[in-house]
């Protein structure tokens, strides 16, 4: 059979070939929703797969996304089955017993399974189905939406990242791997990007980043995360949508701001709250402003805090480091206080934003 399939190289849309010429084993891209990186990479497991037999994974958050029914319709984006069809004899991708499939249409008009070229794969069934079987050709991984907002129908999971390690050696076993990570900006607050030392406080978009981090054999393994540059488009959004959707802006909610100067308040107290699990760290002050008592809430860096002096509260217990995962001194009382009247005050919306997302995981103050 003859395949003639190429990747996009052009300029007007996603285009990962400054990532692939890397080559890392990790790899991280993020950027605004419908600018094609899902379908560049993709392309490039396809063309993986016909050009060296390397099989794919595709892996998702949950097992509702891996039913058939939702996998299949992933694959049937008219962009990607439109290229395949005319560089190759098949018609797309199908989902048959958690193994992917290219096909071809029977005479009925019903797909018929050709080619075996990956498998399906949920991290919060990952522990008990997955662990013992032997997935062997596969390379690529490629795991959709790997940021989510903390929402109820989409929070991360408990110790996600290890899960996704463990995932990951199952597949592979002791051969080279690829991981694809495909996100969109929805939150920061991503143990992920934590994890592999990427800080979404100081990136910037349109640059590639790259980490090597320490195993503990003491080998080095390389991360990238390529955050793209928003692509110049007319849209059909508006308001907080089109901030997100189009413009490639971080996901935030309206909070209450400051309206005076701080240095205008009389200071009170300042304590820390850390969130391990996340790798966030913020600054908490209550401040005295026209009779009213105010937490005002702002970033700080979470490498700096082995050096801080003032209280640390934190979601996980660190008893050597004295720091408190509940109040328990009275200076501490005037914390739930504030949280019990809501008079807390945020720098800004992404930080307040994140701040509550981090509140609703663990807070230690009610």
């Amino acid at each position: 059979m003859t395949v003639k399939l190429k990747n996009y190289t052009g300029n007007k849309f996603y285009n990962g070939m400054e990532l692939r010429k890397i080559a890392a084993p990790w790899n991280c891209i993020l950027s605004e929703r419908a600018s094609g990186k899902s379908l560049w990479w993709l392309k490039e497991m396809i063309i993986d797969y016909f050009t060296d037999g390397k099989m794919f994974a595709y892996v998702r958050r949950y097992d509702e996304d891996i039913k058939p029914k939702n996998v299949d319709r992933y694959f049937e984006d008219v962009n990607f089955t439109e290229w395949l069809q005319k560089g190759s004899e098949y018609e797309g991708i199908m989902c048959y017993q958690d193994a992917l499939y290219l096909f071809i249409s029977g005479d009925n008009g019903k797909p018929i399974r050709k080619e075996k070229i990956g498998y399906v794969f949920a991290l919060n069934i990952a522990e008990k189905r997955y662990k013992s079987l032997h997935y062997d050709g596969v390379y690529n991984i490629l795991f959709e939406e790997f940021i989510t907002s903390g929402t109820a129908a989409g929070k991360y999971l408990e110790n996600e990242f290890n899960v996704m390690n463990h995932l990951i050696s199952s597949i592979c076993r002791r051969n080279q791997f690829r991981v694809i990570m495909l996100g969109n900006t929805i939150g920061r607050d991503c143990p992920y990007l934590k994890e592999m030392g990427i800080d979404l406080f100081k990136t910037k978009p349109g640059q590639i980043y790259q980490n090597e981090l320490l195993q503990e054999s003491g080998n080095k393994i390389k991360c990238c995360f390529d955050y793209v540059a928003p692509a110049e488009k007319t849209s059909l959004f508006f308001g907080k949508a089109e901030k997100t959707i189009v413009k490639g802006e971080w996901d935030v909610e309206s909070v209450p701001h400051l309206w005076f100067r701080l240095q205008d308040a009389e200071l009170i107290y300042t304590c820390y709250y850390v969130s391990e699990e996340l790798k966030n760290a913020y600054k908490l002050r209550v401040i005295w402003y026209d009779d009213q008592k105010y937490l005002y809430v702002y970033p700080y860096d979470y490498a700096e805090m082995p050096y801080v002096r003032d209280d640390i509260f934190t979601d996980t217990p660190m008893f050597k480091l004295k720091r408190f995962i509940h109040p328990e001194k009275k200076r501490h009382a005037r914390l739930r206080e504030l949280f019990k009247s809501g008079h807390i005050l945020y720098s800004d919306n992404l930080c307040g934003t994140e701040f509550r997302r981090a509140m609703k995981r663990y807070n230690p103050f009610i």
